[in-house]
């Protein structure tokens, strides 16, 4: 392997990662820091990861192009410096997902594969997400309900209710913003799946019998995450109206 082909790709590596920082998606800019730790626990990846990796698959594109376009060394740094960020704008601003598994899976069956493993990953990231959301729910109710009387007794004062109230809001803004990224994600898989298959010459009845499965394995999933979806949605209610029953009781907010 050559020195200056080893010196593009050094470079590129540098100029996606600086890149992919600066156009990551608005999720990065979200700071959840003041929610509760049980709903925050595996937030990352929601807020971040499809950005990025958008962002680094359009960048290698452009390095691979400069790479294949050749010329001496000098050359082929100045063509990185300039398709590398235009690579991860357009793959960023297109279906990121789409362009993803055209880029890296060349059958469809491992396209519909990894699409499914994809879902399968929120789904479990969602679930775990309701599941703290419930917990919290049934901590926060009897929570405020001993504060009540606590605040009836005098032990406490409203200043301490507006506290909770604060708080609260913050795990129901961290909620709906997580509903947000999973609606978002769920349009994707959809868009990304009805493509693949309008791509496919003779539509879905050319299908192997593996890619009928593997597109079956998909579509479970994504309706998985459709009513995992929901679920979250009636969490976050369910939340929301304890939290505006602070101000039914006066407490303050």
């Amino acid at each position: 392997m050559s020195f200056k082909f080893l010196t593009v790709i050094a470079t590129s590596v540098a100029l996606a990662l600086t890149g992919c920082a600066s156009t990551s998606g608005s999720g990065d800019d979200y700071d959840y820091s003041d929610a509760d730790p049980s709903l925050t626990k595996d937030e990352a990846n929601f807020f971040s990861e499809s950005g990025w990796t958008a962002c680094a698959v359009g960048a290698g594109a452009g390095a691979l192009a400069c790479i294949i376009r050749g010329g001496n060394a000098k050359d082929m740094l100045t063509c990185a410096a300039i398709a590398v960020p235009v690579g991860c704008g357009l793959f960023m601003g297109g279906n990121y997902l789409l362009d993803e598994l055209r880029v890296n899976y060349k059958t469809k069956e491992a396209q519909l594969n990894h699409m499914s493993s994809l879902v399968k990953k929120d789904n479990e990231k969602l679930a775990s997400l309701n599941k703290s959301a419930t917990d919290l729910l049934a901590r926060d109710k009897a929570a405020l309900a001993q504060m009540e009387k606590d605040l009836t007794k005098g032990t406490i004062t409203a200043d301490d209710m507006h506290i909770k109230a604060t708080q609260m809001d913050s795990n129901i803004k961290f909620l709906n913003e997580s509903i947000k990224v999973a609606q978002e994600r769920l349009k994707t898989y959809n868009q990304t799946r009805d493509e693949l298959l309008t791509n496919q010459k003779g539509g879905k009845e050319s299908l192997s019998a593996a890619d009928k499965k593997a597109l079956a394995a998909l579509d479970k999933q994504i309706a998985d995450l459709e009513v995992a979806i929901k679920e979250a949605q009636q969490s976050a209610l369910a939340y929301a109206d304890i939290r505006n029953g602070i101000h039914a009781e006066g407490g303050a907010a």
